[in-house]
């Protein structure tokens, strides 16, 4: 099941209780079956942002690498 928008945002708000509670009653679900799909898109969350996270260290790390080289060879 695709959480829907406005229930992602209440996720992302930290709303469990209310995106549950939207969910169950948008879907015909029980609170259990909401909240096991909730808990899906969270992970899946953080694990995309964990991914970004990630991606800009590296480019950090690379830019900052460069630099040192730069004032290696400019000294």
């Amino acid at each position: 099941m695709k959480i829907p928008k406005h229930i992602a945002m209440m996720i992302e708000k930290g709303n469990i209780v209310s995106a549950i509670k939207n969910l169950t009653e948008e879907h015909s679900i029980t609170m259990d079956e909401a909240k096991l799909h909730i808990d899906k898109y969270e992970a899946t969350l953080k694990a995309k942002q964990q991914r970004q996270q990630d991606k800009i260290i590296k480019k950090q790390a690379k830019t900052n690498k460069i630099k040192s080289m730069i004032e290696k060879i400019m000294t």
